[in-house]
């Protein structure tokens, strides 16, 4: 049984580290993969495709940590924004869904190669819904898991917004639990912003 996990992730440092780490992992325009598009105005039409089969090529010394990389062909897509400035250094982000794969355990082995970029990874397993996330560094990984009184009030806000009372109905209603998941997403993102600032002394 596959289990699949769906995952924003943040990628902060100096300009040059952050564009060497995001070229080492794009695609051609004619391999890129398309995101549904519901998913695409997530990242104003900015799209650029990521591959960790690319990344793991350029780096083979991460399949002795991890094993195989995630298969494009499988259940899996990915895109990322384009590269922007954070607080005085340079970020972009990515997205994907991908099976039987989290990618922080990617994350780790690969921060000790790129040591001077701030990964965070918010991570949710679309089976239990359990959402996670997790600043990682120089190999070295802390976590946060989501209460799940703050998952309620981005479930409460999202059905108040398509005015729907009954939380149980919102469950099984796509365009409330999109919204509500993409509020997840950023609140587990920002949650390691100080954290970030102050590894990379900004």
């Amino acid at each position: 049984m596959s289990t699949i996990f769906g995952s924003h992730v943040t990628v902060t440092g100096p300009a040059d580290d952050v564009r060497r780490l995001r070229d080492a992992a794009r695609l051609r325009d004619a391999a890129r993969r398309r995101i549904p598009a519901h998913r695409a105005e997530e990242f104003d039409g900015r799209q650029v495709a990521w591959s960790f089969e690319k990344l793991f090529r350029r780096h083979p010394e991460l399949r002795s940590k991890c094993g195989e990389p995630p298969r494009d062909d499988w259940h899996y897509f990915a895109e990322a924004s384009r590269i922007g400035r954070w607080n005085g250094a340079s970020r972009f982000r990515f997205f994907l869904e991908v099976k039987n794969v989290q990618i922080h355990e990617i994350l780790r082995p690969l921060s000790k190669l790129y040591s001077s970029v701030c990964f965070v990874a918010a991570e949710l397993c679309l089976d239990d819904s359990m959402f996670e996330s997790r600043f990682i560094r120089q190999g070295r990984v802390s976590t946060w898991e989501m209460p799940e009184s703050r998952m309620n009030v981005h479930w409460r806000a999202a059905a108040d917004d398509f005015g729907i009372d009954d939380l149980e109905v919102a469950y099984e209603d796509g365009a409330v639990r999109y919204q509500a998941e993409s509020e997840m997403f950023e609140e587990a993102l920002a949650h390691w912003d100080r954290k970030v600032r102050g590894a990379l002394c900004l």
